[in-house]
């Protein structure tokens, strides 16, 4: 069968047969046809039965780029980015941008490939990649997760120190790196066995969140070793933020009916004064650390000797009081 490949209800049929949301776009970025995907998507999104021909798709950008936040800077790019296709300056254009429902999480990829010849003008597509967004979030979720407790893992708190540390060496602003170890885990682990000690962990874990602000990071280091990054925070706040800290983790831990009591030892280092790197500040906090921790006759949690895990737990242990200290 010969078909006119210029024609407009073949054409049509073409661009309908795609699963990508397509507009074609004249050389002033109005709307020239658009394809059923594309329509779906926009009945579904509130725009039931609308005749898209002629519909300026710039015009549809600039009111976007008005709007202030993430939304009006990416309608700023996307607008930047198809005037740059429709009058030849770009080849091609490619964005990828969030497109939330109230339902559900929605990322596209838009590309923007000019028509050449005259009029000119050009194709937009849009491609979900919601699938892959999600993945990729994920990979990134366990690259900077500490996969028991939740929190930061060291790299992230390495990467959200340097980003920190760059924003106030310009600001000004003091930025307080605190070190945290738990005195008396290994007895318990040794104890009660290793899910025993995840427990305790995972208690601790939910309690330094609780006891931090909101712009702090937590995360946890080592096996019971954690580090808080404390944005803005000079010396004398540090001191009741570890206050804080040390009454949070004095509270009984549930375990198994019986209440485990354990401690910590802390240290805190404040930019700039004590050091200009969070390799410099961590070395201090550490330092102050285990200061406190070595001031220490006995430990928090104490095992009398023949304790296996099959041992019944003590009802109560008292502690000492957590240790503090600044470098």
């Amino acid at each position: 069968m010969n078909r006119d490949p210029f024609n407009g209800r073949w054409l049509q049929q073409i661009m309908d047969a795609m699963t990508e949301h397509i507009a074609v776009l004249d050389e002033k970025g109005r709307i020239v046809m658009v394809n059923q995907t594309w329509r779906r998507f926009a009945e579904g999104n509130g725009s039931p039965d609308v005749d898209w021909r002629g519909i300026s798709y710039l015009e549809v950008c600039r009111r976007g780029a008005t709007e202030a936040g993430e939304e009006g800077r990416q309608a700023r790019v996307v607008l930047e980015g198809l005037q740059a296709v429709l009058s030849g300056k770009l080849p091609h254009f490619q964005w990828e941008y969030p497109c939330h429902s109230p339902q559900k999480e929605r990322w596209f990829l838009l590309n923007a490939t000019p028509l050449t010849g005259s009029p000119g003008g050009a194709v937009v597509t849009h491609i979900e990649i919601t699938d892959r967004k999600l993945r990729e979030q994920e990979i990134l979720r366990q690259a900077h997760q500490d996969p028991l407790t939740g929190l930061a893992n060291r790299r992230l708190v390495e990467k959200q120190a340097l980003q920190l540390l760059s924003a106030a060496r310009r600001s000004g602003k003091p930025v307080a790196v605190l070190a945290l170890d738990l005195d008396g885990f290994k007895p318990v682990n040794d104890t009660y066995g290793h899910a025993a000690g995840d427990q305790i962990l995972k208690a601790v874990a939910a309690r330094l969140l609780a006891a931090c602000r909101k712009d702090d990071l937590v995360a946890r280091v080592g096996g019971d070793e954690f580090v808080v990054l404390l944005p803005g925070t000079g010396a004398e706040a540090a001191k009741e933020i570890m206050e804080r800290l040390d009454s949070a983790l004095r509270q009984p831990i549930p375990l198994a009916g019986q209440e485990i009591r354990i401690g910590a030892s802390l240290g805190v280092a404040i930019f700039p004064t004590q050091a200009w790197t969070f390799r410099g500040l961590l070395q201090e906090a550490d330092a102050a650390m285990y200061k406190a921790k070595h001031r220490r006759h006995t430990l928090p949690f104490q095992v009398p000797a023949g304790w296996t895990e099959k041992t019944e737990p003590p009802r109560a242990v008292t502690p000492l009081p957590a240790g503090l200290a600044t470098a």
